[in-house]
């Protein structure tokens, strides 16, 4: 019974918000980005010149990326990424050789509600990057940082 009721509450909640954040789509703009770098190392786990430990692969990173303007003040971003690695099977830190595998992460999934109850308040929530004190303090800089953030900004 408990279980029943807990399945009907979500669903209720659910159903409310469906109607709560119902938004006409005003612009989309899709995008993506492939990025390929070749990789070359000659003896670089060990200092055995005898040995040919030689690598050499390819690393890709692959995003797909769509924005939606919904209303005058609702926005959206969703960023899908492929990392990976062809060529060569890479060696490790350990000297072990390690599988060409595939990592598929969310790297941008955000709503930024704009001008809050008409304050110059603006809500940003979802996975986003982070940029402060320059850089200094917390950084997105490399592309493998991303932050689950709520942010208020104001906009004076």
């Amino acid at each position: 019974m408990r279980k029943m009721m807990v399945v009907l509450l979500a669903a209720l909640m659910l159903f409310g918000v469906s109607f709560a954040v119902k938004a006409e789509v005003q612009n989309v703009r899709l995008g993506g980005d492939i990025r390929t770098r070749m990789y070359y190392a000659k003896n670089v786990n060990t200092v055995d010149l005898e040995e040919d430990r030689d690598d050499f692969f390819f690393r890709q990173r692959t995003r797909i990326s769509a924005e939606a303007d919904l209303t005058d003040n609702v926005w959206i971003v969703s960023t899908v990424e492929a990392d990976g690695v062809w060529g060569q099977q890479v060696v490790n830190s350990d000297g072990e050789k390690v599988d060409n595998n595939w990592d598929v992460n969310i790297a941008e999934a955000y709503i930024q509600l704009s001008e809050i109850l008409y304050s110059p308040m603006t809500i940003k929530v979802g996975r986003q990057y982070l940029n402060y004190g320059r850089g200094f303090l917390i950084s997105s800089r490399e592309w493998e940082y991303k932050f689950d953030a709520v942010r208020l900004p104001f906009d004076f």
